[in-house]
């Protein structure tokens, strides 16, 4: 994670690094997920949501973009509905 964050932090204009990090985090928020940190998991999640987001600004025709976007906010409201439900 910490060279992933190191390259996506030295060209923050290279959408492939971005990516890979948004692809990180959500790997770290499904973990956290599982394991019933939800706290952890959404702080993941919002990471990769922040990072898709600015991408998907940049080039809203990006159909990978958009379809990890919209996965990575199905997980934060599966998140906020399991805290609303307890």
């Amino acid at each position: 994670m910490a060279i992933r964050e190191r390259l996506a932090a030295a060209d923050a204009g290279n959408a492939s690094w971005q990516r890979d990090l948004s692809v990180s985090h959500n790997k770290i928020g499904s973990l956290a997920a599982k394991r019933g940190e939800r706290p952890a998991a959404g702080e993941a999640y919002g990471r990769a949501r922040d990072i898709l987001t600015r991408l998907t600004a940049l080039d809203p025709s990006n159909a990978t973009w958009r379809n990890d976007l919209a996965w990575v906010e199905r997980q934060l409201n599966a998140i906020s509905g399991q805290a609303k439900a307890r």
